[in-house]
């Protein structure tokens, strides 16, 4: 384990993995922290791909797994799921040191790609995307006219459910003219997923909870146009799901400024509660931020900062205040894409000591944690 000083804010920066290739923390909204305190990390290895890292002493264990891809990883216990997409199958095991086992397979007949499993481990989703357009990149080219060309974009979808005990398919939900982003399963409800359409949410309703065997269907936070939520996440628990919100209503440079970082309005962290009701509406924050998180306990809340504000921070939280006092503990060095961001995936420790993210060391992403208190 390496430390340094950073340059900006004075605090200890641990960098926790050395590996050649990198090694990085999953996405931001994807479950990461195993009972025993460790994360988990993302790292080929002669073992697989995954590591056990330890933010408190630098330890860093690889993890022996081949059995595919990771799909979701239970908190509560370790219990993981992984998939190997060639052969559509489900193979589980209890992380760090458990000996993966298969659990199923879903024959061709069912249509689409493996999205996520539920918190039981009996159902997976599947999302049939039929999309014209191949090419994202215009997302994240800082080009206008490319971005609106990728958002307008001839696609549609299908949301399925695979009861694997059962061998049951369902047909839950077509989508026309969008296809499905943000497909996450409930971490304590084995028959509630949310999902999220992949329009331009500052036009689109972007948030959609729906129950496996495809009734419950309802909007999270219904939006007038021009109010944007996005980068929806479960709150601990499952009752409540958090997002970014901006109100963009009658902001005439939507089409110019169609990044939510270069927008002239500020960012605020809302939660909605499973009946799709905004529960809170925090004051503006410090910047705009490209994720928002919390951590396991709800305590605390962190950001990743923006374009111009390359730090990760963290701040005390709770319901009942609406500011949210975020403070910066460490630098970001990778260089930001517009609407890509940098990749930093920050989220808190089970015990909330330390921020853990991606940063850029030597030319490639590595595990780095900063402490959250002095």
């Amino acid at each position: 384990m390496r430390k340094h000083i950073d340059e900006n804010t004075g605090r200890q920066v641990r960098v926790l993995t050395s590996a050649a290739a990198g090694a990085q923390v999953p996405y931001f909204r994807c479950p990461r922290r195993l009972p025993d305190g460790r994360v988990i990390a993302l790292s080929q290895h002669e073992h697989g791909s995954l590591l056990a890292v330890d933010p408190e002493s630098g330890d860093v264990q690889p993890i022996h797994s081949s059995a595919g891809r990771l799909l979701r990883l239970r908190e509560a216990d370790g219990r993981a799921w992984f998939v190997q997409d060639e052969a559509r199958a489900v193979w589980s095991a209890l992380l760090p040191d458990g000996e993966p086992e298969p659990v199923g397979s879903v024959p061709e007949e069912v249509p689409g790609g493996i999205a996520d499993i539920t918190c039981d481990g009996s159902t997976l989703i599947l999302a049939d995307c039929r999309d014209s357009a191949g090419d994202a990149s215009g997302l994240y080219s800082g080009r206008p006219a490319s971005f609106w060309r990728w958002i307008y974009r001839p696609r549609s979808a299908t949301l399925w459910a695979y009861h694997l005990p059962a061998r049951r398919a369902t047909r839950l939900l077509d989508l026309e003219e969008y296809s499905f982003q943000h497909i996450d399963t409930s971490p304590t409800d084995p028959d509630l997923l949310k999902y999220a359409q992949d329009g331009l949410a500052v036009f689109d309703q972007r948030i959609h909870l729906l129950r496996t065997d495809g009734s419950g269907w309802l909007p999270v936070r219904p939006q007038a146009k021009g109010e944007w939520v996005h980068h929806e996440f479960w709150w601990p628990g499952g009752q409540l799901v958090g997002y970014k919100y901006m109100n963009r209503v009658g902001d005439w440079t939507i089409h110019e400024l169609p990044w939510g970082e270069y927008a002239p309005r500020p960012l605020q962290l809302g939660i909605a509660n499973l009946q799709g009701e905004e529960i809170y509406l925090s004051d503006p924050l410090n910047c705009y931020h490209s994720h928002l998180n919390v951590s396991a306990d709800g305590q605390w809340v962190c950001g990743e900062g923006t374009h111009n504000h390359c730090f990760v921070s963290a701040a005390p939280f709770s319901l009942r205040e609406t500011h949210i006092p975020l403070m910066d503990l460490a630098t970001i060095h990778t260089p930001y894409v517009p609407g890509a961001a940098q990749g930093v995936e920050t989220g808190f420790s089970a015990d909330n000591r330390w921020l853990i993210y991606n940063d850029t060391v030597d030319g490639v992403k590595q595990v780095c944690a900063v402490r959250v208190e002095g």
